[in-house]
């Protein structure tokens, strides 16, 4: 119980001292950059045993349904103060996560909707799935809706490195047309 009191401790001294990274409330949990820690150390002035606390508080924190959540869905990682984190979280942390959260059961229908609906075809499925056949249905189908729509496969290539996602196909040619 003692570890348990001491993680809260910890945990409320970080939402306290750096609201934009940290928080309780599950919807405003964001992923941490990867040198959350060593920041931690350097702005706290504390590093050896007395960082040990901190450390143990984040791997429970990054461990968290809420937390797991974030990475499944793509949201940016974020420093200290909220500023976007340079690195990006790759296809392989998001299925990690999402994987987590499905073996715990809290993995509902619509985080799903939204997982996929954000990873759209950039994810890699295993060869002859269900949800690799059907991702590829998917995608075969977007294909033709946009070359029947009059994009062309230069256009094509662009809206997936630029990752443009929409349904609709004047607001992707607007904003295919603004890059």
């Amino acid at each position: 119980m003692q570890k348990k009191f001491k993680y809260n401790e910890v945990l409320s001294e970080l939402i306290n001292r750096f609201p934009f990274c940290f928080s309780q409330n599950p919807r405003q949990v964001v992923p941490l950059g990867t040198n959350t820690l060593s920041e931690i150390s350097r702005v706290l002035g504390i590093e050896g045993e007395q960082l040990e606390p901190y450390r143990l508080a984040l791997k429970d924190y990054k461990r968290s349904s809420a937390y797991l959540t974030a990475l499944a869905l793509g949201k940016k990682r974020r420093t200290l103060w909220g500023e976007k984190f340079p690195a990006h979280i790759t296809p392989l942390d998001r299925e990690q996560a999402r994987s987590e959260l499905q073996r715990r059961g809290v993995w509902s229908e619509t985080l799903e909707h939204i997982y996929r609906s954000k990873i759209g075809h950039f994810v890699q499925l295993e060869k002859n799935s269900p949800s690799s056949r059907t991702h590829r249905e998917r995608f075969r189908r977007w294909i033709e809706r946009l070359q029947a729509a009059g994009f062309t496969e230069d256009d094509i290539r662009r809206i997936q490195s630029e990752g443009i996602q929409t349904d609709d196909l004047e607001e992707t040619r607007r904003l295919l047309d603004s890059i």
